[in-house]
């Protein structure tokens, strides 16, 4: 059985993991709301919306909230796109 400073590492390792995934999928250049990308990750809303913050901010991601009345459809949203500091962070992952 592991023991809590194990069972600590290993959750801190797998929300790394879904921040790179995150960034990875953002990398295309397009703005994703919250939903998607949990769909996309699969993985929950809150998580998805935690790392999200997190992100920003490190000033990897941007994140824009529409609101209701200026949404098409009556309901208020997030759109998240990756700024070019994420961009760099990740081809500086990459080249390692």
């Amino acid at each position: 059985m592991a023991n809590p400073q194990q069972r600590t590492k290993r959750r801190k390792r797998k929300s790394d993991e879904v921040k790179i995934q995150m960034l990875r999928v953002l990398e295309d250049g397009k703005a994703h709301t919250f939903s998607r990308l949990s769909r996309v990750l699969g993985t929950s809303y809150s998580t998805v919306t935690s790392n999200c913050d997190f992100l920003r901010m490190l000033g990897l991601v941007e994140i824009a909230s529409i609101a209701k009345q200026d949404s098409a459809s009556g309901r208020s949203y997030s759109h998240v796109r990756i700024t070019r500091k994420g961009r760099a962070w990740l081809d500086e992952l990459a080249d390692k």
